[in-house]
């Protein structure tokens, strides 16, 4: 039985709808997983460190996430404060770091090689804890 015209015409249609409706497929899936992987979810930009780091006695400490209210443990008094900052690079001379404010105060252990730093926050006794990093 042969197919008039119009019918030759809307499935020809159909075909050219389905090989699009596939192309643009392929695109969003090949578009989306780029645009998550690029998101900033510190919302710093990408390419800068994301995390505050401080150099101290030469090593390089990391911010724990963690903080403290109840004041600095036995043995540790203010041993400077932050004097440079550079979000780029890793810290690489004493009180040079990244991601926190200029003039924050440090604190470590006064007679031994600390594995911990503390440095002031905005708040009055309030500290952010370093750790060495030992990458």
């Amino acid at each position: 039985m042969k197919e008039s015209g119009e019918a030759v015409m809307v499935r020809k249609w159909f075909v050219a709808l389905g090989i699009v409706s596939v192309v643009l497929i392929a695109l969003i899936a090949f578009i989306v997983p780029k645009a998550e992987k690029n998101q900033q979810p510190t919302g710093y930009p990408n390419g800068e460190i994301q995390i505050p780091h401080l150099f101290y006695a030469g090593k390089v400490y990391i911010y724990t996430d963690q903080t403290t209210t109840k004041g600095l443990p036995d043995g540790y008094e203010k041993v400077g404060a932050v004097e440079s900052i550079d979000n780029k690079h890793l810290p690489s001379k004493d009180f040079m770091a990244s991601r926190l404010c200029l003039g924050q105060e440090v604190y470590a252990q006064s007679q031994s090689e600390a594995d911990f730093l503390y440095v002031s926050a905005e708040k009055p006794d309030y500290y952010m804890i370093f750790k060495s990093d030992t990458r």
